[in-house]
Order: C-alpha cells, then sequence, then structure tokens
C-alpha cells in the first residue's frame, strides 16, 4: 500500500506501520486550518524565536519579560530587560536591561542599553543612547547623538524630538543637562547640546551657541541668541504683530 498524496508513515510504537494523514504544519503552505486550534507557537511559557541564516530575527516573550522583537538583529543584546518593543533591522538591538521602550525603524535605539520607557521612531532615531529614558524621537536621526552613559546608570532626560534630524546634536556632558527639550520641524533644534528646558517649534530652529537654558524659539530658521529668551520668526520676517497691543504683565513688587 502506497497510501494517498500528501500522507505519511506513521508507526505505532509496536512495529505496526501505517498511512496517515499528514497533520504538520507545510513549509509550502496549508488548508483547512481551523484559528482556534491550529497556530504556531508553544504550549509552555518559553519565548518563541525566529531565526534567519541563523541569526536572530524575531522574538516574542513569555508572561516574565513580554518583549517582542521582529527584524534582523533586533533586540539581539536582550538580558534581563523586558516590557521593550523593536521592530526593524537592528531596532533596540543593543538593549539589556532597560525597560517598556519602543523602537521602530532601521537602527533605532540600538545602542540603548538601560534606558527605560524611550519611544524612537525612524530610521536611526535615538541611535547612540545608552542610558537615558523617558525621550520620544520621531522622525528618522531625532535625538541621534545622544550618547552620555552617566556610568551605565539609567536616568531620565525627558527630551522630545519630531521631524528628522530634530535635536540630532543634543548630547548631554552630565545627568544635569541636556534635558527637558522639545524640537518640533525639520532638523529643528540645530546646535543644541546641553541645553536644558529648551523649546524650539519650526524647520531649521536653531542655537547662536549650544548650551542656552530656558529658551524659546518660533518660525521657520529662528534662532536663539541666549538663555531665558523668547525668539519670533527668522531672519525673513517683515512684521509681527496681532489684533490687539501686546500686553506686559504687572512688574510690581
Amino acid at each position: 500500500d502506497d497510501g494517498n498524496s500528501g500522507q505519511v508513515l506513521t508507526t505505532n510504537g509496536a512495529g505496526i506501520l501505517s498511512w496517515t494523514n499528514n497533520t504538520q504544519w507545510n513549509i509550502t503552505g496549508n488548508a483547512g486550518t481551523a484559528s482556534a486550534t491550529n497556530f504556531l507557537g508553544t504550549t509552555d511559557d518559553i519565548g518563541l524565536t525566529f531565526r534567519v541564516n541563523n541569526e536572530k530575527a524575531g522574538f516574542i516573550g513569555n508572561s516574565t519579560n513580554y518583549n517582542t522583537f521582529f527584524g534582523h538583529l533586533s533586540g539581539f543584546s536582550a538580558t534581563t530587560g523586558d516590557g521593550n518593543t523593536g521592530i526593524g533591522k537592528n531596532a533596540l538591538g543593543g538593549n539589556a536591561t532597560g525597560t517598556g521602550n519602543t523602537a521602530i525603524g532601521n537602527g533605532a535605539a540600538i545602542s540603548n542599553a538601560v534606558g527605560n520607557s524611550n519611544v524612537a521612531v525612524g530610521e536611526s532615531a535615538l541611535l547612540n543612547n545608552q542610558s537615558t529614558g523617558r525621550n520620544v524621537a520621531v522622525g528618522a536621526s531625532a535625538l541621534q547623538s545622544f550618547s552620555f552613559n552617566n556610568g551605565g546608570v539609567a536616568y531620565n532626560t525627558h527630551n522630545v524630538a519630531i521631524g528628522r534630524a530634530s535635536l540630532a546634536t543634543l548630547n548631554g556632558t552630565s545627568n544635569a543637562n541636556a534635558q527637558d527639550n522639545v524640537a518640533v520641524g525639520a532638523v529643528s533644534g540645530v546646535n543644541a547640546s546641553t541645553n536644558v528646558g529648551c523649546t524650539y517649534i519650526g524647520t531649521s530652529t536653531s542655537d547662536a551657541a549650544p548650551g542656552y537654558v530656558n529658551g524659546t524659539v518660533l518660525g521657520y530658521n529662528c534662532t536663539l541668541d541666549a538663555s531665558n529668551r523668547v525668539r519670533l520668526g527668522g531672519s525673513g520676517v517683515t512684521s509681527v504683530g496681532g489684533p490687539v497691543a501686546y500686553t506686559n504683565f504687572s512688574d510690581q513688587r
């Protein structure tokens, strides 16, 4: 008996062979599956790993680490960090103990080792960050330069960069600077390095020099020229106005 097409030869364990219908997954596709009972995965609490060319290309964590990684070498250094999501080649590739991070894009947050609760979306977003946490980088190369690692201890800097290469040069020299900055717009926050509490809204907003504190710039190509100042509009602006006069707050002591 040659059996039928698609059947496999099985044994009952006592030397009796018989042809049975194949119940295994086929590498050329399957038909007649039932979503309630058929699946790819495990039946125990062990994470599921995918490989391409014998290199890590995907991982779905268990009830202990909650990590999810998809893409070549995404999350390849993950050890004890949990609650992370990396999608894209090398996304969160260097993450070791960091928790609650989300990285989407080629090389996004690839150097993050111990930083927590970061969001990086876009190729090379938050590229060099190692230790800082609670940052948001959206756009290719946003917040890409930050590499100060505070001795390998996690700490929070609360920066927000939205737009290609926004806050791309921000990089702390201690755990007390390069914090609480916001930049929105392509190449916004140019020259910002150790700044604290500065806000940049508009494409190509910049600093005349690095290291300002509590500055605000608004408008295309607008430049911040000192700490504790607000600047509106770039060099091409010919008028700043509104329907009512500007109001000064009282300086009465």
